[in-house]
C-alpha cells in the first residue's frame, strides 16, 4: 500500500510539470521589430457607401415626372429599375427614348446617345438634341395628365364635390368616382362633333353614360386653373361639372 501511494503521488507530480504555464502575452526580444499587421480592408466598406448613395440618387422606380424648363419646355419621365424613358415635347419632336442609369459622383445620371439626363431632387438637368437645359424643376401637378397622354388618353377633365375625372381613349371612357376608389369603364361608338361641342355616348350592362366637351374657356372650382374646354357627364343619374383639356 506504502508502495502504491507513492507511485500515485509520482505520476500526479509529474504531469503537474507537463502542464503549460500561464506567463501571459509573449514579448518580441527586446531590439526585434514586431510582426506587420494586416491594414483594414476599407475597399469593401467603400464599395458599400457608394452603392448606398447611387440607391439613394436614383429616383423611385415606376413613377412619372413632369421637369418643366426654361422656354416652355416640359419633360415627361419614367424611371425603372437601372434605367428610365423620356418623352421628349412636341416643340422637339416628341421623341420617345430609353436611358440607362451611369454612375454619377452626385444624383443619378442616365445616357443613351447624345441624350443625357441628370437628376437631383426636385431639379434636372436635360441634353437632347444638339440643346442643354438645365435647372428644369419637376412639377407634380403637371403628372396625372402627362401620365394619361402616356397610357392613350385623349381628353381628361375633373370636377369637385364631389371628386371625379373622366378620361377618354380611343374606343372607351372610363369614370373615376368616390375619391379614386371607383372606377367605371365603357366602350363608346366613338365622337360625334358639331359646333364646337363633342360628345360621347357610351353603355354596358344596363348603364349609360354621356360625356359632352365644350371648346370654352373654363376655370377650375377649386384651385382656378384654367383650361381649354368645359365637361358634363351624365352617370348613374348624376350630373358632373368639370373641366379639360385634350392631350
Amino acid at each position: 500500500m506504502r508502495i502504491a501511494g507513492a507511485a500515485l503521488a509520482g505520476l500526479t507530480l509529474a504531469l503537474a510539470a507537463c502542464e503549460p504555464r500561464d506567463e501571459g502575452p509573449v514579448r518580441a526580444p527586446a531590439g526585434a521589430e514586431a510582426a506587420p499587421q494586416p491594414a483594414p480592408n476599407t475597399e469593401l466598406g467603400e464599395a458599400s457607401d457608394a452603392a448606398a448613395r447611387e440607391a439613394a440618387a436614383e429616383p423611385e422606380i415606376g413613377r412619372t415626372f413632369v421637369f418643366d424648363c426654361d422656354g416652355g419646355y416640359s419633360f415627361t419621365v419614367r424611371f425603372g429599375p437601372g434605367e428610365m424613358a423620356l418623352w421628349a415635347p412636341e416643340s422637339l419632336g416628341g421623341t420617345y427614348q430609353v436611358l440607362s442609369i451611369e454612375r454619377s459622383g452626385s444624383g443619378a445620371r442616365y445616357v443613351e446617345g447624345d441624350t443625357v439626363f441628370w437628376n437631383k431632387g426636385d431639379l434636372a438637368t436635360i441634353e437632347i438634341a444638339g440643346q442643354r437645359f438645365a435647372d428644369c424643376r419637376s412639377t407634380p401637378s403637371k403628372v396625372p395628365w402627362a401620365d394619361a397622354k402616356r397610357r392613350g388618353v385623349t381628353f381628361r377633365a375633373l370636377g369637385n364635390e364631389p371628386s371625379w375625372y373622366v378620361e377618354i381613349f380611343v374606343d372607351r371612357l372610363a369614370i373615376v368616382t368616390e375619391l379614386g376608389a371607383k372606377r367605371t369603364e365603357l366602350a363608346h361608338g366613338g365622337a360625334v362633333v358639331e359646333a364646337g361641342r363633342t360628345t360621347y355616348r357610351a353603355a354596358a350592362d344596363g348603364r349609360e353614360a354621356i360625356v359632352v366637351i365644350d371648346r370654352r374657356a373654363c376655370a377650375d372650382s377649386m384651385s382656378g386653373e384654367g383650361f381649354e374646354a368645359a365637361a358634363t357627364v351624365s352617370f348613374e343619374n348624376r350630373t358632373l361639372r368639370g373641366c379639360g383639356r385634350f392631350l
